[in-house]
């Protein structure tokens, strides 16, 4: 049965701003712009800013139990309690309670809950055996970590009513080895807003990273791989802006007193685009993005991206086009970020390529009509219909 016009929608992440991160940045945005679509949307999650209070002690309450952001409704469920060991299987049955209590007052049409299998999504599915919302699922695959289980997702796949993939690779992925139909699957890419920053006609040599700071990203590896990069361009300057991850230790600290490295803690969004406009050269190390949408954030900002030659990236990125492919060795990643640094011109082309796509291709509202497009259909498409622009009509027009 399609589901009614104006729709209800609630997404279940395992946390929300000011919390950061793919998963919640995807959140976000896809959130505000199904509420600029006039959709009722609300967004149930833990009232922490990192989800490792899911795994770990020591973390602190933030935000107020309910308030609306930008048209999202958003309903933080207290999860914290003692500090007892026990107390970490308290709190996802408090997230458990907390979140079929919202369901039940809010009463979706659909739900939407990811990314991985962080508790909040177990709870999900086992709170949709006796609700008639339909329920989908981005797991945002992660298949380079060592503790993903590729059985654990896809029983968890099973028992829902589709799966959002970001990329063509990831839905290629679901259909071949998570059982899921490609009926079953809707592509919906990140988008991103395009701010009005300044962007200076000259910009400095600047290398910039933005995200979390852990070990997943490698940063290791980047600073490595701007030791390469030093040996041509001493001048060259490093900014890491982000946060580090909660128990492990931050890479940045051992190059705070380094002043050809710049550490920025915590950036607003404003903050963020200002550096990236500010930068010759985005940067990402990493080998285990579901999508990476800080390539997005960077093409906003007419700044073209250094990334590591994976699926994914192929994905997204066009080698020598709007970005540059490299090795994964540090190597490999310092002769990439030496190329475009090297050469001005290419980096305005490729820069300005980038924020062609991000005006054009990679927007938010595009993401919102694929959603809908998908869950409207009663004859479910799937990603056959979704790795096309989702067609026109009267009652969803594109509004991008």
């Amino acid at each position: 049965m399609p589901m009614p016009l104006n729709h209800v929608i609630a997404f279940i992440p395992h946390a929300y701003h000011p919390s950061i991160g793919g998963a919640q940045a995807y959140t976000r945005g896809l959130a505000e712009a199904l509420s600029r679509a006039a959709h009722e949307t609300h967004v149930i999650a833990p009232d922490v800013i990192d989800p490792e209070a899911f795994y770990s002690l020591g973390h602190t309450a933030v935000g107020r139990p309910s308030e609306s952001l930008n048209g999202v409704s958003i309903h933080r469920v207290p999860i914290l309690g003692d500090k007892s060991r026990g107390e970490l299987k308290a709190r996802q049955r408090r997230f458990a309670k907390g979140s079929r209590r919202v369901l039940g007052e809010i009463r979706p049409d659909l739900v939407i809950t990811l990314p991985h299998l962080f508790p909040n999504v177990p709870v999900t599915i086992k709170n949709r055996r006796r609700s008639p919302w339909q329920l989908l699922y981005a797991p945002l695959l992660h298949e380079e970590d060592l503790n993903w289980s590729i059985e654990a997702v896809a029983t968890a796949l099973a028992k829902t009513d589709g799966a959002i993939a970001l990329t063509p690779h990831e839905a290629m992925r679901l259909a071949a080895a998570y059982g899921v139909t490609p009926d079953r699957i809707a592509l919906v890419s990140p988008g991103v807003a395009v701010t009005s920053i300044d962007t200076p006609a000259h910009r400095e040599p600047i290398v910039a990273f933005v995200g979390r700071r852990s070990a997943s990203k490698r940063i290791t590896e980047l600073m490595a791989a701007m030791q390469v990069v030093w040996s041509t361009h001493p001048n060259a300057r490093l900014v890491l802006a982000g946060t580090g991850a909660a128990g492990e230790p931050d890479p940045a600290d051992p190059w705070r007193e380094d002043q050809r490295v710049r550490v920025i803690d915590s950036p607003s969004d404003e903050q963020r685009d200002r550096i990236l406009a500010s930068a010759s050269v985005a940067a990402s190390a990493s080998v285990t993005e579901s999508f990476g949408i800080t390539t997005l954030e960077a093409w906003a900002q007419g700044t073209p991206v250094v990334v590591v030659d994976t699926p994914v990236s192929q994905s997204i990125v066009r080698d020598g086009v709007d970005g540059l492919l490299t090795g994964a060795s540090p190597e490999d990643i310092g002769h990439g970020l030496l190329k475009v640094l090297g050469d001005a011109s290419l980096a305005t082309v490729m820069g300005r390529a980038g924020l062609e796509r991000a005006r054009t291709e990679f927007t938010w509202e595009r993401s919102a009509a694929a959603l809908i497009a998908f869950a409207d259909s009663s004859t479910g498409q799937g990603v056959t219909r979704m790795l096309r622009p989702p067609a026109h009509s009267k009652r969803h027009p594109d509004p991008s």
